[in-house]
């Protein structure tokens, strides 16, 4: 992911991605809410192919894989969603 956070909620959203998931780059603006078509590439680049990038796909995958076990029928979502459903009715 390459993000260009500008303004309202979009820094806060980036934090955890950035700096907790670490499933991303952060473009660095040239000044408030410019930046440039070079940094812009030089990031989607990192992505694509450093070693970052490589790091950045572990990460993903380690993600999407907690992510279905908390979706699978003993998960934490899951029993969640389900406590919350059984409180309504």
């Amino acid at each position: 992911m390459v993000a260009m956070s500008q303004w309202t909620d979009q820094p806060t959203n980036v934090k955890p991605i950035v700096d907790v998931w670490k499933v991303e780059f952060r473009i660095k603006m040239i000044e408030k809410w410019i930046a440039s078509k070079d940094e812009i590439e030089l990031c989607i680049r990192k992505v694509r192919e450093g070693e970052r990038g490589k790091e950045i796909m572990r990460n993903a995958v380690r993600w999407k894989e907690l992510a279905k076990e908390a979706m699978d029928e003993d998960g934490s979502s899951y029993k969640n969603i389900d406590e919350f459903v059984a409180k309504l009715s």
